[in-house]
């Protein structure tokens, strides 16, 4: 029982906590004109299904607060495609963004407390990363695509996410999109997630399991936003998530693809 219980407590942190820099914030990334240099707060509540840890086959169900907002060049708050807690905006046009950003773990990615069948193996410690963002958006259409290196102690390495999104305004209020995105990660970042190395292997039920750098996950998603008033919106999201090549592989994943589903409403100040 202290298992699920430690896990159970785990996952209410991370909900919580981690949607406060969640990109399902419907109206952060969109700037208003002639509101570049002021103050932005979008705030709300959400209620989101989502995998207990990355490769779950167990999903669980929260509410949850959210916020976002941006002063001038800094923001807090998620980016088209990156899930990101700070950053600094080195460059902007309407088309084109550059910015310098940075997260950190709110809690361990894995832990053997999380899942029996993680017993024996090493976890992967909290950690802090940050690099670079670039975003081409013009009319209905918009790529993104970013580069994050562990900064803290080097354990989670270097991932690379590229994706884009189309998105399309009916009758003046209602906007629907479609997203998608890939992820890289170099040799340390798919050891330290999905290797099981010979000590693991020793100390736990798992089979040994070498990796290399190469492609992690791809997902797609499905969106749409409601705008009540010019103040307050409500939108809903649904994501799915592949593992792939030597991630899929992983007897660290026990579910090779995983969906994220979630129900916002927000409000701009």
């Amino acid at each position: 029982m202290r298992i699920n219980r430690d896990r159970t407590n785990h996952i209410a942190r991370i909900a919580t906590l981690s949607a406060l820099f969640a990109v399902e914030s419907p109206s952060f990334a969109e700037e208003q004109k002639g509101e570049s240099g002021s103050l932005l707060v979008f705030a709300g509540a959400g209620v989101i299904n989502r995998p207990q840890y990355p490769g779950s086959d167990s999903t669980e169900t929260r509410a949850m607060p959210l916020i976002s907002l941006r002063y001038k060049r800094f923001f807090l708050g998620g980016l088209n495609g990156l899930e990101t807690g700070l950053g600094l905006m080195m460059y902007k046009t309407p088309t084109i963004a550059v910015a310098l950003v940075g997260t950190r773990d709110i809690d361990k990615p894995r832990d053997q407390s999380y899942d029996q069948r993680f017993r024996g193996v090493r976890d992967i410690e909290r950690s802090t990363l940050a690099g670079f963002y670039t975003s081409y958006s013009k009319d209905w259409y918009s790529f993104h695509s970013s580069i994050l290196t562990d900064v803290e102690n080097g354990s989670q390495g270097t991932v690379i996410n590229i994706g884009g999104s189309l998105n399309r305004t009916l009758y003046q209020r209602l906007n629907l999109s479609v997203s998608s995105k890939t992820t890289w990660g170099n040799d340390e970042h798919m050891d330290t997630f999905f290797a099981v190395t010979s000590q693991d292997a020793a100390q736990s039920d798992l089979a040994r399991h070498s990796t290399q750098a190469g492609l992690a996950t791809v997902e797609f998603g499905v969106g749409a936003r409601y705008q009540l008033t010019p103040r307050l919106g409500i939108a809903t999201n649904a994501t799915q998530q592949y593992f792939l090549g030597d991630a899929k592989d992983s007897p660290l994943i026990h579910k090779q693809h995983q969906t994220r589903m979630g129900v916002f409403m927000m409000y701009r100040f």
